[in-house]
């Protein structure tokens, strides 16, 4: 890749493959970013370097950085599946669960559209346990708010 790339520095795809192997098989992905920004910047509407970037920067935890790559995606491809599944789980780490819940359903929306009924059956069970998670924090913020309330009584007496 390297060698490709020291003959023909605007071959976009080379940085892309350098980007993906240095992320994902390397686990260097502040370098995979490096490579991958620059295979957008000499193509931009290579949607895949935005989704690859984007689970860089959700490994390295930005997961905002990770959600605006998602959005330049779905922005290019509406009816990627993935694209608004992984934002979903980015908007669940930033605690924006709303947010997270309706990027679930269009993914799964879009999954049974097209028939991929893994997909769909992932962002199903990925609902179910995001509503979970969900009412048990609930449960514990309010337990919380009640024991502090009795210890704040407590201490009045």
């Amino acid at each position: 890749m390297t060698k490709v790339l020291d003959n023909d520095t605007d071959n976009s795809q080379a940085y892309f493959y350098r980007g993906l192997v240095l992320s994902e098989k390397l686990g260097s992905h502040s370098e995979g970013i490096e490579d991958l920004t620059t295979a957008i910047e000499l193509n931009p509407d290579y949607t895949e370097a935005y989704f690859k970037r984007g689970n860089a920067y959700y490994q390295l935890g930005d997961k905002q950085a990770a959600i605006s790559d998602y959005n330049q995606v779905i922005s290019l491809q509406p009816n990627s599946i993935d694209a608004y599944y992984n934002r979903a789980l980015s908007y669940y780490q930033i605690q924006e669960y709303a947010q997270a819940i309706a990027d679930l359903e269009k993914s799964a929306n879009i999954a049974s559209e097209q028939r991929e009924v893994g997909k769909y059956q992932r962002a199903i069970n990925t609902i179910i346990q995001m509503q979970n998670l969900s009412q048990n924090i609930m449960f514990i913020d309010n337990n919380n708010d009640l024991e502090a309330n009795h210890n704040d009584e407590n201490k009045a007496k």
